[in-house]
């Protein structure tokens, strides 16, 4: 008789247990289908911010091409065998120049004029 009792209590316990775990799991099923859904939103939020930062990205790098074409457009003008000509050219206009006033012989008195007239003007 004693084990009958224990076989009829083991039931009851069973019985009245069962829902409480069947509650239990549901519950639990319930929490993990929030969890994936709160991922997938995460997931697809971070999805756009990525997309958007990549594009900003590409927009730089552009951007950075472009200045380092002009760089290099600059750097074959300044080097260019025609900027180097010019050059010599305004060197040699400046040397001839300067030649040319120390051929002249300017004259004591030519000095003090010129020299009269600058004060005059305020540029001594």
């Amino acid at each position: 008789m004693s084990l009958s009792w224990l076989l009829v209590l083991g039931s009851m316990l069973i019985a009245f247990g069962l829902p409480f775990l069947f509650y239990g799991m549901v519950k639990i099923m319930q929490n993990v289908t929030q969890t994936r859904s709160d991922l997938k939103d995460s997931a697809s939020t971070m999805q756009r911010s990525l997309e958007a930062q990549s594009g900003s990205v590409q927009e730089v790098l552009t951007s950075q091409e472009k200045l380092i074409e002009r760089i290099q457009h600059l750097e074959a003008i300044v080097t260019s065998e025609a900027w180097d000509t010019m050059a010599a050219e305004k060197q040699g206009r400046i040397a001839d120049h300067v030649l040319q006033l120390e051929d002249q012989e300017v004259s004591d008195a030519d000095r003090a004029a010129r020299l009269a007239r600058r004060v005059e003007k305020g540029q001594v």
